[in-house]
């Protein structure tokens, strides 16, 4: 979750007022927007061990169902697209699957094309099927029989399809739950930011001057360690800052190649 950092911080926030409980006890608001930061903060973490970790086989096994779809789908499609040009009387929609395209299709749109193949090719299989004998059908045109649709292709479509359907509305009931979740928890980490920034940090100023100590260890509560500033040496009085100028002197000093010394004529 992007709050991740948000809970470390608020974490870090809870176990320095917890440990200095002593020191700002006295003081009413402090301890009510306390009280209040940890009310939410509790849910947060309740909240944070039910949200659900997808794991990545569900997704893997949405994908191998949707696979075997495209498989048994797109020959009934393409039959289904040759008997709509033979037949334009008939007032078949335009069936155009690929499989690309249904791979990269959202699961609705994937559900509402293949459920009209399936639909239309069974409504025309039934009706043809009542008069197996007569290869034409009453407008004087062979039926849907004639172009290979048989009864197994119907069937494998269908329990195919409906696979894929039970797998895409368990995994889509998972990622609402997930949503939920997430969505809650967004306005809880929204709230303790504001309970800090507007209240909490304000009213900790109290205690600069009056415990230094306290109010430092506060401040670094509230902000994320680096890896920075936790391997940085401790430095024992004030930096030197070099300004730009002398910065350019030193690197062209350093440039400056000394003259080699010339070598004195040997003695006869």
């Amino acid at each position: 979750m992007k709050d991740d950092a948000s809970l470390k911080m608020f974490a870090r926030v809870s176990e320095t007022l917890e440990k200095n409980l002593v020191k700002w006890d006295g003081i009413i608001a402090l301890r009510e927007i306390y009280d209040e930061f940890m009310k939410n903060f509790v849910k947060l973490k309740k909240l944070s061990e039910k949200q659900i970790k997808r794991p990545a086989t569900l997704l893997n096994e949405k994908n191998k169902l949707l696979n075997q779809l495209a498989e048994k789908v797109i020959p009934v499609a393409n039959i289904l697209e040759v008997y709509r040009t033979d037949h334009v009387k008939k007032n078949i929609r335009p069936v155009k699957i690929t499989r690309n395209k249904l791979l990269n299709s959202k699961d609705p749109v994937v559900l509402k094309k293949c459920g009209y193949v399936l639909k239309k090719s069974r409504k025309l299989f039934n009706k043809a099927n009542k008069n197996a004998q007569r290869i034409n059908s009453k407008d004087g045109k062979t039926n849907i029989l004639s172009y290979g649709l048989v009864g197994n292709m119907i069937h494998e479509l269908e329990e195919s399809y409906e696979k894929f359907k039970t797998e895409s509305d368990y995994v889509g009931s998972i990622i609402n739950q997930e949503k939920k979740i997430t969505g809650k928890m967004k306005s809880l980490v929204s709230k303790n930011k504001k309970l800090l920034s507007k209240k909490l940090d304000k009213l900790m100023v109290l205690f600069e001057s009056k415990d230094p100590e306290f109010h430092q260890l506060y401040n670094q509560s509230r902000e994320a360690p680096t890896p920075e500033t936790q391997k940085r040496p401790k430095t024992v009085g004030r930096p030197v800052k070099i300004q730009p100028q002398q910065a350019r002197q030193r690197k062209t000093q350093s440039r400056r190649r000394k003259p080699t010394p010339k070598r004195k004529p040997a003695k006869p």
